[in-house]
């Protein structure tokens, strides 16, 4: 560019010597003059000029003028100025808005520019008039106050020529359309319009240059990113100082979010009364005031034969099939206070007379900020009968799971008694024998009968024991139970079935101060099912096999909990010595602790809870069955072996005493473990009774 104006600079000596009459006149106008060429290089300027921009005549010849506006403005004004020379006459150059000049020490400050073209022997030259802002009185000054507050604004503000090329740009401009003003100004306004919306620049330049404002409409402009935004555009024309309409000015307000939630909020009316009207509930709407019925559902109609001017416009308590619900202002009242009431197994009356189970819900809620209340009625007859014959199938179930374990628990005692019978048959032929023979050693006669006695309190223990669980334990009392015995009576109806199958059962030594309150039957049928669910697990195995019986308290310390059971699961030990019940040694701690031990240990108030905990030897649960395992009716077990409801029986008989079955993941073996609140003395026996009843 510079090449070309330095060409140009023969062409200011011809004007330059037409000059003499206007001379006086040129020099002495208060405004900066400056005379360019076709191509923009400047061939003459006045004093101000040189005043306002600080440069000398000689350095400003046949230079751009590009150099008296600030670099980042310059890429834009030459486009805007080779739109100038489309169609050249006299206007404005800013519409009204902010440009800025440059001075030569890089100052830069606010200007107006009024173009003019002028006709030459030599082309086509343009006069350009410069006025300084900056120096202006009050009403420039507010001027100036206006641009920067037009700057500021959050709406994008654009100003245009009547022909539509971009001349200002403010600052919201460009974050919402995402240009800068270097990239726009100069070009059309068509540049942010998606295609196919030519007609409306059209419509809007055609009124622009009627003078006509175009009040504030929605529509769609184009980012630079490509993406369209909804915005609500306002359109004002713009005057120069002397009446002439010199361009426009749009106020852009981005609504995409607005126009978001406008649709979001249409979806969810329709999807409302797409609900409303195809609810398989029954809906009132009333007013929160008066109780008067708004609307009602096409299901409640069908439901209760009422039409839709039978029930709308009504008061509630008015409405026959609801008379008895509401049936005062003082229970309205009620609702307007609590803001929800409900009903369960309400039985409503039809049209016709028919008596129908229904559940009724009422609740406040604000729509456009007034209160309403929306009451669902839902027909709950057919879920009654479900219910009903599910009642049926689950006692029907259970009932079918204890036959189950009692004839499990028969093939279990064949076992547990038949090797003792063994004992007395064999005893009683030795006697026989020596009888037959004339001789019957008293030693002999003392240890067959010893091995008898012996023989016959093993069975009678069996037989004891079985009689204590084989039974529903449901409907007993809550009652102080030693967890000893509860152990014991588990044990002897399933050992030798584990000896039998060379299992091998250990337990730890069990304190005898230990009593829980509890319903003796329910919890020893818990402990008898999980021992029975271990020996199924590894009673097949290759190599050792082994189920362990974890009996221990937990402890809360600094209020939390350490539980002895499950670090002895993750060692496979107990915190007491261990004993192997292939031999008959005591399950119990030293006889000889006195109670008034037991009382002292206890009265401590550490001790919380017994917990008892079963381990095996076996490959523990696979992750992906865990979280079904207490599941009724699920079971690892092969066909036919199980019912698939032992663990959700046992698992509810727990929670009915304030404990919690529950499968130990973190342990290396299989651990199922429950807990049962410690009886520590009379008085928490007697709130633990009403507590646990409750629970």
């Amino acid at each position: 560019m510079t090449s070309s104006c330095a060409a140009q600079k023969k062409t200011a000596a011809p004007f330059e010597g037409g000059r003499e009459p206007f001379e006086a006149l040129f020099e002495c106008v208060s405004q900066a003059l400056v005379v360019t060429d076709d191509t923009g290089c400047i061939i003459r300027v006045n004093a101000q000029v040189e005043k306002l921009f600080g440069y000398t005549w000689h350095e400003l010849r046949g230079q751009p003028i590009e150099m008296l506006v600030p670099e980042r403005f310059r890429q834009a004004h030459l486009r805007y100025r080779q739109h100038y020379h489309q169609d050249p006459r006299r206007r404005a150059m800013n519409s009204g808005l902010e440009l800025r000049g440059r001075h030569k020490d890089g100052r830069e400050f606010l200007i107006d520019v009024m173009l003019c073209p002028l006709e030459h022997g030599h082309g086509k030259l343009v006069l350009s008039l410069i006025h300084d802002l900056s120096e202006r009185d009050t009403g420039g000054a507010l001027k100036f106050l206006l641009a920067a507050l037009v700057n500021s604004s959050g709406d994008a503000i654009i100003g245009n020529t009547l022909d539509g090329v971009i001349t200002n740009w403010n600052q919201s401009a460009q974050r919402i359309f995402g240009y800068s003003a270097e990239e726009v100004i100069g070009k059309p306004m068509s540049m942010l319009f998606p295609p196919g919306r030519e007609e409306e620049e059209s419509h809007i330049l055609g009124r622009l240059k009627r003078a006509e404002s175009i009040q504030a409409y929605d529509t769609l402009r184009r980012r630079k990113d490509g993406r369209d935004l909804d915005v609500s555009v306002t359109i004002s024309p713009i005057f120069d100082p002397i009446g002439n309409l010199v361009g426009a000015s749009q106020a852009a307000l981005d609504i995409t979010e607005r126009k978001r939630t406008e649709n979001a909020l249409q979806v969810s009316e329709t999807r409302y009364r797409r609900l409303f009207e195809t609810a398989q509930d029954g809906i009132l709407i009333l007013d929160f005031a008066t109780a008067q019925v708004m609307d009602v559902n096409q299901f409640l109609i069908d439901l209760l034969g009422y039409s839709h001017a039978e029930l709308t416009g009504k008061k509630l308590w008015e409405i026959g099939p609801v008379k008895d619900i509401l049936a005062s202002r003082s229970a309205f009242a009620d609702l307007q206070t609590t803001g929800v009431v409900r009903y369960e197994d309400l039985p409503l009356e039809t049209k016709d007379g028919r008596r129908i189970q229904v559940e009724f819900v009422s609740s406040v809620y604000t729509v456009d900020s007034q209160q309403v209340i929306q009451c669902n009625i839902r027909d709950i007859t057919e879920r009654k009968r479900i219910e009903r014959e599910l009642e049926i199938s689950r006692a029907q179930a259970v009932s079918s799971a204890h036959l189950s374990a009692l004839g499990l628990m028969a093939g279990n005692i064949a076992h547990e008694i038949n090797n003792p019978l063994a004992v007395v048959h064999a005893s009683a032929s030795n006697l026989l024998e020596m009888a037959e023979a004339g001789t019957v050693p008293l030693i002999e006669l003392q240890n067959a009968s010893t091995r008898i006695k012996h023989t016959a309190n093993r069975i009678s223990k069996i037989v004891h024991s079985l009689r204590r669980i084989s039974r529903d334990g449901s409907a007993d009392p809550f009652q102080s139970t030693s967890v000893g015995e509860l152990v014991e009576h588990a044990l002897e109806l399933c050992k030798e079935r584990f000896r039998a199958h060379s299992v091998r059962l250990d337990t730890s030594i069990v304190d005898t101060c230990l009593h829980v309150f509890c319903r003796e039957v329910q919890i020893a049928q818990v402990l008898l099912n999980l021992l029975q669910n271990a020996f199924d697990a590894v009673a097949d195995l290759p190599g050792e096999r082994w189920v362990r019986l974890e009996v221990t308290t937990s402890h809360a310390i600094n209020g939390s909990r350490e539980v002895a059971a499950s670090q002895a699961a993750d060692k496979g030990l107990s915190r007491h010595s261990e004993r192997s019940l292939r031999s008959e040694e005591s399950l119990f701690a030293d006889p000889g602790v006195t109670g008034s031990q037991c009382t002292r240990e206890m009265d401590s108030g550490q001790e919380q809870s017994v917990i008892f905990a079963v381990l095996d030897s076996g490959p523990g649960v696979p992750p992906e069955l865990r979280a079904r395992i207490m599941e009724p009716f699920f079971t690892t077990k092969p066909v036919g072996k199980g019912t698939g409801l032992g663990l959700s029986l046992s698992k509810a008989m727990v929670e009915q005493h304030g404990g919690e079955l529950k499968l130990n993941e973190s342990s290396q073996h299989t651990t199922f473990s429950f807990s049962i609140p410690l009886l520590l003395e009379e008085t928490h026996a007697t709130q633990g009774r009403f507590s646990t009843a409750r629970g």
